[in-house]
């Protein structure tokens, strides 16, 4: 029987259930739109173009995760997807009271 992966580790790299696979892939939906307008459009027009395809498609993985998640998977994700966590405690920690309010 094959060992399971690691929470942190519990899909490949590139899937969409994690962030770098739903970044790539509304990366490339982005690259596709751009370079599939014409150039008679502008430059400006095929870049903000292809922004709104990529955030567009990048929205809907976040929704599709968003309206399937139970508390627990919440919990999970918020966990999994906060390193900086740890670094946000060692800086706001140590302020002085005046800054705490």
């Amino acid at each position: 029987m094959a060992e399971s992966a690691p929470a942190s580790h519990a899909f490949p790299p590139y899937d969409p259930r994690r962030a770098a696979g739903r970044f790539t892939i509304s990366a490339v939906v982005g690259a596709v739109t751009a370079l599939a307008l014409p150039a008679s459009l502008g430059t400006p027009l095929r870049l903000v173009s292809a922004w709104d395809a990529a955030v567009t498609v990048l929205l809907t993985f976040a929704w599709f995760i968003i309206i399937r998640a139970d508390s627990n998977e919440t919990c999970r994700r918020a966990a999994a997807e906060d390193p900086g966590r740890s670094a946000v405690w060692a800086l706001v920690g140590p302020a002085p009271p005046t800054l705490h309010r």
